[in-house]
C-alpha cells in the first residue's frame, strides 16, 4: 500500500494507484478510517464503505453496540454521523 498524501489530520492510501482508504484524525486524538473496494465490507458499487474508529493510541476503538472493530456497509450519511460522534468524544 502506498501513501500519496499525509498530514496530521488526513491520510489517504492507495493500492496500485486506486483509492483504498482515507483516515481523518480529530482534535481529540480519535480518528475514523474509511475503506472501500475489494477486500472490504462494502458493496462493489461504491455506495457503502467499511469504517473503523481509532483511539489516540492508533488501536481500534469498538463503538458501543457493535460486535466488531470495523463497521461494514455504511452509507455516506452513516459515515458522517459516526464522524460527528467520534469528533465529539
Amino acid at each position: 500500500m502506498s501513501t500519496f498524501a499525509t498530514t496530521e489530520a488526513f491520510r489517504v492510501e492507495t493500492l496500485e494507484g486506486i483509492l483504498k482508504s482515507f483516515r481523518m484524525t480529530f482534535a481529540n486524538g480519535y480518528g475514523v478510517s474509511v475503506a472501500m473496494g475489494k477486500g472490504t465490507y462494502c458493496d462493489q458499487g461504491a455506495t457503502t464503505a467499511e469504517v473503523a474508529v481509532l483511539a489516540p493510541n492508533c488501536k481500534f476503538h469498538r463503538m458501543p453496540g457493535e460486535s466488531d472493530d470495523v463497521i461494514g456497509h455504511m452509507t455516506p450519511e452513516q459515515v458522517l454521523s459516526l464522524m460527528n460522534e467520534v469528533a465529539a468524544f
